[in-house]
């Protein structure tokens, strides 16, 4: 910091000593020249910083966060489809083996690095047997107070 300060002061000095011995015609071109010497010796440490492009990091944010974005939607529309298929399988597999309508919505769940885990819940419209609360149990792998019937 004090070689700055020196030689902002230097410049001045210069700058003066120039203006007292130019000629009189000369000493306005001489004083804006010298001016100019002397914002150039202001302004320098400028020329030290670092070029950075101030975008970069609104860049990579923005990045990360469509990315973060993308996954969290691929990973909604996996849960949507693959809870689509359950629910129809669950309709089947009940008419099939017990010869019951019902309706299904099963609950998938996810950690947090986006990996399905399984079935969380499955909500049933419709009257479920024992037997049949028991099959679902054993084919998703749920504990049966995971499985709610609305009757």
């Amino acid at each position: 910091m004090t070689a700055y300060i020196s030689s902002i002061i230097a410049a001045a000095v210069l700058s003066g000593a120039a203006s007292l011995l130019s000629p009189e015609k000369w000493r306005k071109y001489v004083g804006m020249i010298t001016g100019v010497v002397i914002l150039c010796t202001i302004i320098s440490p400028l020329s030290e910083i670092k070029a950075t492009d101030i975008f970069d990091s609104l860049e990579s944010r923005i990045s990360t966060q469509e990315t973060a974005e993308g996954e969290e939607l691929r990973l909604d529309m996996i849960k949507n489809e693959l809870s689509s298929r359950i629910n129809s399988d669950i309709e089947e597999r009940i008419k099939r083996e017990f010869g019951t309508n019902i309706k299904a919505r099963a609950e998938i769940g996810a950690d947090s690095e986006g990996n399905i885990t399984g079935v969380n819940k499955i909500v049933i419209d419709g009257k479920l047997t024992e037997t049949a609360v028991n099959r679902l149990c054993e084919v998703y792998g749920i504990e049966k107070a995971s499985i709610k019937c609305n009757n």
